[in-house]
């Protein structure tokens, strides 16, 4: 059943009187009962929003007497701005991960190796941390 069939049950007296046929008196009771909780919120939420915008209302208003008051148009404020548009939010790219390999080891039989830093540890790596007491800095590539 889709929204709009619900809404014709709810809003026709004898479509209601079939739905109610079959219910107990305390069945109803409650059915009006979630009902009137449903249009209160629903009411509540409505006036919030009328409030809130005549609030947002009043202080354009007050805004703008400002700006009377200083001798400016709303058309010299917003050109007044770099592009004359409203600033729009850019996507700022973070900085992009070196490339370059942070830790170099020579191996015993003479093999470079070197390692981003990134992702998992290189067992070489692992390997030699632990015959050389576990610091990493001893790896680390100086410029």
């Amino acid at each position: 059943m889709n929204r709009n069939n619900v809404a014709d049950l709810l809003l026709s007296i004898r479509c209601a009187r079939n739905l109610t046929a079959h219910m107990s008196i305390e069945q109803i009771s409650q059915a009006v009962q979630n009902l009137e909780s449903i249009l209160d919120k629903k009411t509540k939420k409505k006036l919030q929003m009328e409030t809130d915008e005549a609030e947002k209302q009043e202080k354009y208003a007050i805004y703008l007497d400002l700006l009377k008051s200083d001798g400016i148009s709303v058309e010299e404020l917003v050109a007044s701005r770099d592009d004359g548009q409203p600033s729009k939010r850019k996507y700022v790219r973070k900085t992009k991960l070196s490339d370059e390999p942070k830790y170099r080891i020579i191996s015993q039989d003479g093999a470079l190796h070197e390692w981003k830093g990134r992702g998992r540890m290189p067992l070489l790596f692992a390997q030699e941390l632990s015959n050389q007491g576990g610091d990493i800095e001893k790896f680390k590539i100086t410029q």
